[in-house]
């Protein structure tokens, strides 16, 4: 409609547009929807909406399923990884194969998998896996000790020496040095800025100049005057 609005939009001058839009006999109209067609897209919506959630659902189950060690892919293998000291039963039997050489952990997995057959297990008892306990002693391990860091820094040293003690003297007399270099030529570039003002603040223009520039402006004056004529 923007071709047909006057001025501003707003709720009236729309509709005086699609009033004389209307009128047109060369204008395009989109052809109103059935019941039939309302119906089809109203179901396409619901079924966009229930495979977000049932795709949201599955992957909230492997969250779950993956903190206890257990990991599925669809049409694929079935994986069980459970420590030792817990007791695995599987429903039925042949389907779950022991996977040894993975880990130090009792992982079971199965072959790959049909989309309507069903697995079934049971799991009894309390542990932990020795994976998880490995990198947690890793993580332990890998973290240095205070007492053995290198000294050095804002606050209190520790036992070690500081790497940079016996340069300390010098980084601060270097310092000192620049710092001071730097606020002579900040008051200098300061001052002589100020002398350059004053001068041209007190400055004289000659006579003649200024009886130049004024007859300058009378002869402009006339041609410009003469161009209008």
């Amino acid at each position: 409609m923007k071709p047909y609005r006057k001025s501003n939009k707003n709720d009236f001058i729309d509709a005086e547009a699609i009033a004389e839009a209307v009128t047109k006999q060369n204008m395009r109209f989109v052809q109103i929807k059935t019941q039939e067609q309302l119906d089809w897209q109203a179901m396409h919506r619901v079924r966009d909406r229930l495979m977000q959630r049932r795709t949201a659902l599955i992957n909230e189950i492997r969250g779950f399923l993956l903190e206890r060690g257990l990991t599925f892919a669809p049409l694929e293998k079935f994986v069980v990884m459970l420590p030792r000291s817990m007791k695995f039963q599987p429903k039925a039997a042949g389907i779950f194969e022991s996977m040894p050489g993975t880990t130090p952990d009792n992982v079971q997995g199965t072959p790959q998998l049909r989309p309507d057959q069903v697995v079934a297990f049971r799991i009894s008892g309390v542990g932990t896996l020795e994976e998880l306990e490995g990198r947690r002693q890793e993580a332990q391990s890998g973290k240095t000790d205070p007492a053995t860091r290198p000294g050095g820094g804002i606050g209190p040293p520790i036992e070690a020496p500081d790497p940079l003690q016996k340069y300390r003297l010098p980084i601060l007399a270097g310092a000192i040095v620049l710092m001071r270099a730097g606020a002579a030529y900040v008051v200098k570039k300061t001052r002589l800025a100020r002398t350059e003002s004053h001068l041209r603040v007190g400055r004289e223009v000659p006579g003649g100049v200024v009886k130049k520039q004024a007859s300058r402006r009378r002869m402009n004056r006339r041609h410009r005057q003469r161009a209008r004529l």
